[in-house]
């Protein structure tokens, strides 16, 4: 990960952008399909695409495709899997899935992540015994959006280039 921080600073230091210069996600044909919005390594090999309604996805570089993150457990301060549900701790409009529940989701803006001690959970298998202490957000501080992905219509493979001003 250290390497390919500084590989990406070296980039960046080498070939400065210039005023109004852009670092945007391309298509294999070369066609502009976004920008990129801070690290563009945010999430490993899947970064983030943020759409026309501010809600961010996962951007699968290889397939050129934008998903929800996976399905998040439920989590409960209570054994058993009793009382108020939480998810993890989510960012803002970032959409994701929960395990045995249609649709996807975003933590409500007003909504911050709290860290909490989870004493059981369900992941899909059940409910099972924990002792986690992990930041965490209530269910009823989320809100349903629609689950379909926007569809970048792009070639794959997606690849960073920086685009200068014409």
């Amino acid at each position: 990960m250290r390497a390919l921080f500084l590989g990406w600073s070296v980039v960046m230091m080498a070939f400065p952008a210039q005023s109004g210069a852009e670092v945007v996600f391309a298509d294999a044909n070369g066609r502009t399909i976004a920008p990129v919005v801070g690290e563009p390594f945010v999430f490993g090999f899947r970064m983030a695409y943020i759409d026309n309604a501010g809600l961010i996805w996962a951007l699968d570089p290889i397939t050129a495709t934008v998903s929800a993150r996976a399905a998040d457990a439920r989590w409960y301060t209570e054994p058993n899997c009793t009382g108020p549900a939480y998810v993890s701790g989510y960012y803002p409009r970032q959409v994701f899935t929960i395990v045995n529940t249609p649709g996807a989701w975003v933590c409500r803006d007003e909504v911050a992540a709290q860290v909490l001690r989870a004493v059981s959970f369900d992941d899909g298998q059940g409910c099972q015994s924990t002792n986690t202490v992990t930041w965490l957000i209530p269910e009823s501080g989320l809100r349903a959006v629609d689950c379909t992905p926007p569809d970048l219509s792009a070639c794959p493979p997606l690849h960073i280039e920086r685009r200068d001003p014409k």
